[in-house]
């Protein structure tokens, strides 16, 4: 059986030494680390992604047909936006 690797990209809880891009982090993690689906998310928990970071994600899964999750900040206010852009979603502190 296979096991599927979702990695986070740009974690809300950690900082890079390095200064890189969201669009180039997806695709180091996506092609050199061979992830299967990639995970964005806000700033902290419960803060949806930046307008910015979602564009450039969606820009990279249309290009690169790798799965992409939003992983902070989903919410009922704005599922049907990250629903209609193709993005999966992952809900956790919406629904406490």
């Amino acid at each position: 059986s296979k096991v599927s690797l979702f990695a986070d990209v740009h974690v809300k809880h950690a900082h890079s030494f390095l200064e890189n891009s969201l669009v180039s982090a997806l695709e180091d993690t996506s092609k050199r680390a061979g992830a299967d689906a990639l995970i964005i998310t806000g700033e902290s928990t419960g803060k949806e992604v930046s307008e910015e970071s979602l564009q450039a994600a969606y820009k990279f899964m249309k290009y690169s047909q790798s799965p992409i999750f939003v992983g902070s900040g989903a919410n009922e206010k704005n599922i049907q936006k990250y629903k209609k852009m193709g993005f999966g979603i992952m809900i956790g502190s919406a629904i406490r």
